[in-house]
């Protein structure tokens, strides 16, 4: 169950956070030679960004980048000092940017010079700069906090023109002025309607694990004669994990701009495996006894049609969260058990097996992002099985954490 408790932590927690910050990265200053010492170039950008946090704050949704994120994540022998120009936005995408600033200091006649340009890396676009002078690099410090914040909320400018162009999807009616009664009317052109359905392609890959059992290990028949007891299943189903993917074709039907209907179509494989050291005790109606240690390996492989309909609450330009049931119909699997012990190793293989179909539950959380008249939707979900996977006694459960994109253009 840690490994359950880390997966939701990461998807009530991070998730959000990692989708909704805008980066902006202000890189190191550059200068003409000799026109200022390493330090002082240092201490300029610590101006520069200093007066990006005043103007992009962090409760707003933006993260200024550190000296020491820039250089962690440059490509190895990239030098910042050597990029200007279109080279910044290049430097920014390195480094996961959205938008990239630098300063450059020169001289002009007796006077030190600064012109500081800033970048937003998608769309290769210089969106605003500064230049100033002044006799000495302490004048220069205060020319740049003078002028530094104003450039920097371009930014928040530029995203907030992001946001509106969202809000074509549930544009408003437009208003009216009342006309006076001697004036003739004026034909008026019927308002855009806002779509509310929307039908798209979905990919995705999750993590898959088993819960609620001990693989049969715990209920062992043998004979009537003998009694079988065994130790470590815990420790095989602990150590089972997998991995899939899945594609399909969803529609999502928005009943308003707060709640809507999400129902996915999608194909999945998984495949999935666990290995422990097992004892095993045989014992008579004697009470003669005899153990053996073994190791076992047990893997899975598994296609399924996955159909989750989600009821889904919407802030709309933030965050939506959703959940609802999920069906699973099994249209292949396949296991293998790898026995090895003193007597040697044996492989036992079977096709089938599984239920052909699975009840499970749903939870996620994720946004939605504009692109041209589409969208772009950023989902996490975690995935709780109800069902055993076999009719057999002991049989497993599933859970999975799931993480899809769709793309909404129908």
């Amino acid at each position: 169950m840690k490994k359950l408790s880390l997966i939701v932590l990461i998807l009530v927690f991070c998730f959000p956070a990692l989708l909704f910050a805008t980066h902006v990265a202000v890189l190191e200053t550059i200068s003409a030679k000799d026109a200022l010492s390493l330090e002082e170039k240092q201490y300029l950008t610590d101006v520069l960004r200093s007066e990006a946090v005043k103007a992009l704050p962090a409760s707003k949704g933006f993260v200024i980048m550190t000296r020491e994120n820039i250089q962690m994540m440059l490509p190895p022998g990239k030098a910042i000092e050597d990029c200007e120009g279109s080279c910044l936005v290049e430097t920014g995408k390195n480094i996961s940017a959205d938008y990239v600033a630098q300063g450059r200091i020169g001289r002009f006649g007796s006077n030190l010079t600064i012109t500081v340009e800033l970048y937003e890396t998608a769309g290769n676009k210089l969106i605003g700069s500064f230049a100033a002078k002044s006799p000495d690099v302490e004048q220069l410090e205060v020319e740049i906090r003078g002028k530094a914040q104003a450039l920097f909320l371009m930014v928040s400018e530029k995203q907030l023109e992001n946001e509106l162009s969202k809000e074509a999807m549930f544009p408003a009616a437009p208003q009216v002025e009342p006309e006076a009664e001697s004036k003739a009317e004026v034909p008026v052109e019927p308002e855009e309607k806002a779509k509310w359905i929307w039908g798209g392609a979905i990919i995705g890959a999750f993590y898959s694990d088993f819960y609620d059992s001990q693989f049969g290990l715990a209920n062992i028949q043998f004979n009537k004669n003998y009694s079988v007891k065994a130790t470590g299943g815990d420790d095989l189903s602990g150590s089972y994990w997998g991995v899939g993917f899945d594609l399909g074709v969803g529609g999502l039907f928005l009943f308003n701009p707060y709640f809507g209907v999400r129902a996915d179509v999608g194909a999945s494989f998984v495949s999935g495996s666990g290995k422990s050291d097992v004892t095993v005790k045989l014992s008579d109606e004697n009470k003669m006894s005899k153990s053996t240690d073994m190791e076992i390996e047990y893997s899975v492989q598994q296609f399924n049609v996955d159909i989750p309909v989600a009821l889904r609450l919407m802030m709309p330009s933030l965050v939506y969260v959703e959940a609802g049931p999920m069906v699973s119909f099994n249209l292949y699997s396949k296991h293998k058990s790898t026995i090895t012990d003193e007597f040697g190793t044996e492989d036992y293989e079977a096709d089938g097996g599984l239920k052909a179909f699975e009840f499970d539950v749903v939870a996620g959380i994720g946004v939605m992002r504009r692109i041209g008249s589409s969208f772009l939707d950023f989902n996490l979900r975690f995935v709780l099985g109800l069902t055993p996977l076999c009719d057999t006694p002991d049989s497993p459960k599933t859970w999975q954490g799931r993480f899809n994109i769709a793309y909404w253009f129908i």
